[in-house]
């Protein structure tokens, strides 16, 4: 992981937003090196763009949303999370709507793609974010989210929850890990919130085709039953990693996440981003 990369050749995809409903086609093109992930959007006829980055986040409500003064690409998380897992550097994400499609709930789709096309490897670094020493635990909210900072040899994550479902799970960065453990894993929700995600506007594209749905026992009523063990708190890794994508920086260090969530992750993000060194 010495260089920075990109794709060797372009993705391309369709599908129904997990929020909007609305069937949108996404385009992923290589891009060149130091430029990140870039979104692209055309309003008017004009392509409008926006780095993916922590300070273009707009909302975080069950999903992650980027955006500027032109427009908003809600659910940006997976494909994210699949160019990161895979050790993407640069890319630009084409939207023609205003949700990345959902495909399956999981990242696997675009991790799939992404293998297929395969990696150029690009003249520059790899830009690195190091961790030189623990940062005290930071508790983000009032539903028990913690998260903690320490110093490591490779990006590891360690997550926990508690509540309505407690697991816990643990894994070191490589793409193969990511291929093998969690680009599988689905989005999941709760039956009895259902109703109350639906009166807020959300989830109108949501079917059992696309969404890992529990009831309260925690068990699937979805016939396929779960595709992995643990693979409610896999989830939140494959959602970590599109989040953790936004710092524009490998980070090198390890973090240990309990009860994490979109918003008390970017939150923080941008609350201790400073405390860590580029490199």
């Amino acid at each position: 992981m010495t260089n920075q990369h990109t794709l060797k050749d372009s993705i391309s995809f369709s599908g129904i937003g997990l929020h909007t409903g609305i069937k949108t086609a996404v385009r992923v093109e290589p891009l060149d090196e130091n430029s990140g992930f870039i979104l692209a959007v055309q309003v008017n006829n004009k392509w409008h763009h926006c780095p993916g980055n922590l300070d273009r986040v707009i909302s975080t409500s069950l999903c992650t949303t980027l955006g500027n003064n032109h427009f908003m690409v809600h659910t940006v998380e997976h494909i994210l999370s699949a160019l990161f897992g895979l050790a993407v550097d640069n890319a630009l994400i084409k939207v023609d709507g205003p949700e990345i499609p959902i495909m399956d709930g999981s990242s696997l789709f675009f991790a799939s793609e992404i293998n297929r096309v395969g990696l150029k490897c690009q003249n520059s670094p790899k830009k690195i974010l190091t961790c030189e020493k623990k940062i005290p635990p930071f508790y983000e909210d009032k539903k028990g989210a913690k998260f903690e900072f320490s110093p490591a040899n490779n990006f590891t994550v360690a997550v926990k929850s508690f509540g309505q479902i407690e697991q816990q799970y643990s894994m070191d960065f490589s793409t193969s890990n990511y291929l093998q453990q969690i680009c599988l894993a689905r989005t999941y929700c709760f039956f009895h919130d259902i109703d109350k995600m639906r009166r807020q506007n959300l989830i109108k594209g949501g079917s059992l085709n696309n969404a890992l749905v529990l009831n309260n026992d925690g068990r699937p009523i979805n016939t396929s039953g779960f595709r992995l063990d643990q693979e409610p708190i896999r989830h939140k890794i494959l959602d970590l990693y599109g989040d953790i994508s936004l710092l524009g920086a490998f980070p090198l260090f390890k973090i240990s996440a309990t009860n994490s969530g979109h918003t008390s992750l970017i939150n923080t993000l941008k609350h201790l981003r400073d405390k860590l060194q580029l490199q």
